[in-house]
């Protein structure tokens, strides 16, 4: 089971963050076929990416500071929820991979993250529902929706029954333009004059009531193209998110598709027999902290009064959004459900999680003790002295990555000052590694 890469890249990838070992760093593949391993293999792979090293954990903090003090030279608008995840989060499951399911990474820190636009489009869906399902204590409606988020032509409320496949999904589109016009037509006129400015510019016409807005709103429902010429930003703007990933870094799931044959076009129809095919993908797990900026640009025409109430109606959305609409993929099977407050530990996920730290804890010592161990044998090997020994143990030290490369640097000074040609080799390619073994100590400090 190897990584496709060139053998000069080596083959230590354990300081690899998870989203370069998941994709540049695969190890899912048959050395020499290069095709992909078995699927024992490619779990063994999945379970690789999970852990984010150390030196990616400091990017990360990094990189979530950094947007924390950036976004506070907005002053007061910005909006900073502290979220916490309630199921596992998963996003781009349909991104290319010999996996089969993809997984969203923030080039080029190769770090797990929640884009802004995905956010944007959840919280978004959950206004609309709440301004045309609710009962209106929410504080929405499809003004707020429209002056904070925009115009969105692809709506349920706004497309045309007949557009749609299937009739379920005609009756759903039907049933959301009902809500719509019911809504529209209760709207009073204080909140239509809201949208005046907004009419009037698309319109071309200055002489705009309630009533007319009114009717501006029923036309967007039109089969008519005029719904595609209104063009206006919504003054909100969703950042990414990246979540505070725990030490033990990402949660591997797992689907179960019935219909393998019939996905991969070798059966006609989908049959009974067709036994269901396990596949991995990675999540972030439940009970990561997730910090969600949401910033406030208000174009010249939005209303005094919505700068006033803008917070409280993000963060109605965002609970709602969290508890009923989900964020990310998979949401209609429970996952990506996010609250405000941390998620209540069920005792036998508690002790699961506690067993997996310390049996990953028991991997690292043995990991650890069969490294000495190996240092010991290179150290015992090279007092019999011989070029070709030393330059195998040279090799281990290249493919070498932090404390390993330091521990191997040492075995082969102490070898090389034991023999007497630390200071004076005599052959050129002895010469040139003892140059790289101290050019690599005073890169370190002496050490």
């Amino acid at each position: 089971m190897s990584a496709a890469v060139p053998d000069y890249v080596g083959h230590k990838f354990s300081e690899a963050p998870p989203g370069h070992r998941f994709r540049l760093y695969f190890e899912g593949w048959e050395s020499g076929t290069w095709e992909l391993a078995g699927d024992e293999a490619r779990w063994q792979a999945l379970r690789q990416c999970l852990t984010v090293p150390p030196e990616a954990a400091r990017a990360l903090e990094a990189l979530r500071k950094r947007q924390t003090v950036a976004l506070s030279r907005r002053g007061s608008d910005v909006l900073s929820l502290q979220a916490w995840t309630h199921s596992p989060l998963a996003t781009g499951l349909g991104e290319d991979h010999p996996n089969e399911n993809g997984c969203r990474f923030l080039d080029p820190y190769g770090l797990p993250f929640l884009p802004g636009s995905g956010v944007c489009g959840a919280v978004r869906r959950a206004a609309e529902e709440l301004a045309l399902l609710g009962d209106g204590a929410s504080g929405w409606s499809i003004v707020e929706v429209l002056l904070l988020f925009g115009l969105d032509e692809n709506a349920a409320y706004l497309r045309a029954p007949q557009v749609a496949q299937g009739s379920l999904a005609r009756e759903e589109i039907g049933a959301w333009r009902a809500r719509y016009e019911q809504h529209v037509s209760a709207l009073e006129a204080d909140k239509l004059r809201w949208l005046v400015p907004i009419v009037e510019q698309t319109g071309g016409s200055r002489d705009v009531d309630a009533e007319t807005v009114r009717a501006w709103l029923r036309g967007l429902q039109s089969e008519r193209t005029d719904r595609s010429v209104p063009r206006w930003r919504g003054a909100l703007v969703f950042h990414d998110v990246y979540p505070a990933l725990p030490p033990g870094g990402m949660h591997l799931e797992v689907m179960t598709p019935h219909f393998a044959p019939w996905y991969r076009g070798e059966a006609e129809w989908p049959t009974d027999d067709m036994g269901p095919l396990p596949l991995g993908f990675l999540a972030i797990g439940t009970g990561v902290e997730l910090s969600v900026p949401v910033e406030y640009r208000p174009w010249a025409f939005v209303p005094a009064g919505l700068g006033d109430r803008w917070r409280e109606l993000v963060k109605t959305a965002f609970e709602y959004a969290g508890r009923e609409v989900g964020f990310g993929a998979k949401t209609s099977a429970g996952y990506g459900r996010v609250g405000l407050r941390p998620p209540v530990a069920d005792p036998g996920e508690q002790r699961r999680r506690e067993l997996e730290e310390k049996r990953r804890e028991q991997e690292e010592r043995h990991k650890a003790q069969q490294a000495l161990d190996a240092f010991e044998r290179a150290r015992v090997d090279l007092r019999q002295w011989s070029s070709p020994k030393f330059e195998a143990y040279f090799a281990r030290f290249r493919n070498a990555v932090g404390e390993e490369r330091r521990r191997w640097a040492e075995v082969l000074r102490e070898a090389a000052q034991a023999k007497g040609v630390w200071e004076a080799p005599r052959k050129k390619s002895l010469k040139t590694k003892i140059k790289d073994l101290k050019r690599y100590f005073d890169a370190e400090g002496g050490a």
